[in-house]
């Protein structure tokens, strides 16, 4: 589980939007946009739980289950 930070691996280095959203598919932490090829995402103010990260790419649109732990 992500304690302080969730990192998402850039392989292509295509520009990424990123956005977490709640179980209830409300956003918990705003959109990130970046072409690194290692983004760090923090997870400052986000309650423990299960999340689900959504990825927009050149490629489509993919999700992750992502576990928070505090």
């Amino acid at each position: 589980p992500a304690t302080e930070f969730i990192f998402v691996e850039n392989l292509n280095n295509n520009l990424l939007k990123i956005r977490l959203l709640n179980a209830l598919g409300r956003e918990a932490l705003g959109q990130s946009e970046s072409q690194e090829s290692l983004i760090k995402i923090p997870t400052k103010g986000t309650a423990s739980g299960i999340y689900f990260m959504q990825i927009n790419s050149e490629g489509g649109l993919q999700y992750k289950k992502i576990a928070i732990q505090k």
